[in-house]
């Protein structure tokens, strides 16, 4: 309920980088006034250009979307840290994990997103993957590149390559020790 509140606190601003968190980062184009079945509403305008995406979110729903500013250098820092750590290994059968890895990438949490990076990252050498583990991995690498590279203002391509070898390197310590 606090969280659900302190996004509801959030003052957006035209121009504002945002996170859509089933979608990923967009820009705010425009905050505006619109007349929809007469009634006045305060409309967000966000554009998605990854995804060719234009989203009018109306100011009252922006809490209950999860549109978001994006993540702090601590939140930034933490989700480093989480590709660093061991995979977990779910129990689950792979329909529920899948739901579960979903709901991860849909939350817009960075850390969320890089625990599921980390959990269905494979070496390149290793063709353990099946298609549907490989889309999972790449919409979360995907969004995790997004977003770090709008924060730190830097190429998306060296952002995914400096993530890839955060998770290659990790992955080889963990092999080295096993």
């Amino acid at each position: 309920m606090a969280e659900e509140n302190a996004k509801a606190q959030f003052s957006f601003q035209e121009g504002d980088d945002v996170v859509y968190p089933t979608h990923g980062v967009g820009k705010i184009q425009a905050i505006e006034k619109q007349s929809v079945g007469g009634i006045e509403m305060e409309l967000i305008i966000v554009h998605l250009e990854k995804e060719k995406l234009k989203l009018s979110i109306p100011q009252a729903k922006v809490a209950s979307v999860g549109l978001r500013p994006l993540s702090d250098q601590p939140t930034i820092d933490k989700a480093m840290v989480t590709l660093k750590k061991r995979p977990r290994h779910s129990k689950l059968q792979w329909n529920r994990q899948s739901q579960v890895y979903e709901e991860k990438i849909h939350s817009g949490d960075l850390v969320s997103i890089a625990e599921v990076a980390r959990d269905l990252y494979y070496p390149n050498d290793q063709l353990e993957r099946s298609y549907a583990r490989k889309e999972l991995f790449d919409t979360a690498l995907s969004r995790l590149v997004e977003e770090i590279a709008v924060i730190n203002e830097d190429d998306p391509v060296n952002v995914a390559t400096a993530l890839s070898d955060i998770l290659e390197k990790s992955s080889a310590e963990r092999n080295a020790l096993d």
